[in-house]
């Protein structure tokens, strides 16, 4: 109620100018799009780490449970420990594979005399898809995504952002709720995870926490929007 209170007072000091949030537009930001992933059968031809590691990327990029590598090596020695260094590395440096994949394993083999292995992926089931996530390739972009879901009402937001530096999303979250009241009806508690921790590329999990119903926070934001029109119409004149 004292929110709601508070919108209603608000409504009489609107003003017209530019401001953080592109004044309140914003355009429409496509998730991003990978192909979906199913098993291969086709064997991809490996013979040293580099290649090995981008394998795997492409399995877990592709959404694979499962694949098949054939390995040029001439010892099966250098095979395995390459193969463990890979998995590690992979899992614990790559963005969609640090967030989603719950675990890799793999068993040795031949095909057609040469040495053979087979991958299994298991993924995490509480993990958005990869095809589902916001891609940002702007701070404005990541605004927009953060708008889009705040307006929505939304449980949370994943997306994958390419940055030097680790953004305060907990604060642009604030700095929105604070620009548009009349959007925001309830400012959500925002707990923020990193994935991986480190590094220029990175998946950010952002869940909202509220203590009004998603359902009654639609019904109070239809409720307030047109007093907020009118008022902003009235000061423009």
């Amino acid at each position: 109620m004292k929110r709601i209170l508070a919108l209603l007072t608000l409504c009489c000091l609107l003003l017209t100018g530019c401001n953080f949030w592109l004044d309140g537009s914003y355009s429409s930001v496509e998730p991003h799009k990978e192909p979906d992933g199913q098993t291969d059968n086709t064997a991809i031809n490996v013979s040293d780490y580099e290649e090995l590691t981008a394998a795997l990327i492409s399995l877990v990029e592709s959404g694979a449970e499962s694949g098949f590598l054939s390995m040029q090596y001439d010892a099966e020695e250098a095979a395995q420990a390459d193969m463990d260094r890979a998995i590690a590395d992979v899992r614990q440096n790559h963005f969609f594979a640090a967030y989603a994949v719950e675990n890799i394993e793999y068993a040795f083999g031949t095909s057609g005399g040469r040495k053979a292995v087979s991958v299994q992926i298991t993924y995490l089931q509480n993990r958005v898809r990869i095809d589902q996530i916001q891609k940002a390739e702007t701070i404005e972009q990541v605004q927009q995504i953060l708008a889009q879901s705040l307006d929505a009402c939304a449980a949370g937001v994943v997306l994958y952002f390419e940055s030097q530096d680790q953004l305060d999303y907990v604060q642009m979250v604030a700095d929105y709720a604070l620009e548009y009241p009349q959007r925001v009806i309830e400012a959500p508690e925002v707990t923020v995870s990193f994935y991986p921790e480190q590094g220029e590329k990175q998946i950010a999990e952002l869940r909202f926490s509220y203590q009004t119903s998603r359902a009654q926070l639609r019904t109070l934001q239809n409720k307030v929007a047109p007093v907020f029109a009118s008022a902003a119409e009235h000061v423009n004149g």
